[in-house]
């Protein structure tokens, strides 16, 4: 009994600096990819716009089909980039006001038109 328990203290203390040494690398790995994530470059193909946007693949060919998304195409040529400051400035064209926003705009507009609350 003796000797079994003796065995575990001495499997025990040589292993844990190994699996401690693992778990160390696992983290700076998980550390490394989370710190350096990958810039997309200015001008992407058909795979970085819709990971850019977040949309799939299929709903970025519709939109080009409809002509409702910017995008380069070479006459004579099959393949199709996109800007990526066109892409995020069409992105933020879509942007919709907060109510808050919009309430303020009211209200600055009637403030502008001398409209008082007693005259609506």
């Amino acid at each position: 009994m003796q000797d079994l328990t003796e065995l575990r203290m001495f499997l025990a203390s040589l292993l844990r600096p190994i699996i401690n040494e693992a778990i160390k690398e696992q983290l700076r790995t998980a550390q490394n990819t989370q710190q350096a994530p990958q810039e997309l470059p200015e001008l992407l193909d058909i795979k970085g716009a819709s990971q850019l946007l977040g949309l799939s693949i299929g709903s970025v060919y519709q939109k080009i089909f409809k002509r409702t998304i910017p995008h380069i195409k070479r006459k004579g040529v099959k393949k199709i980039y996109f800007s990526r400051t066109a892409l995020l400035s069409w992105l933020n064209e879509g942007e919709q006001p907060t109510q808050l926003e919009i309430r303020t705009q009211a209200k600055k507009s009637l403030e502008k038109n001398n409209y008082s609350k007693n005259s609506i």
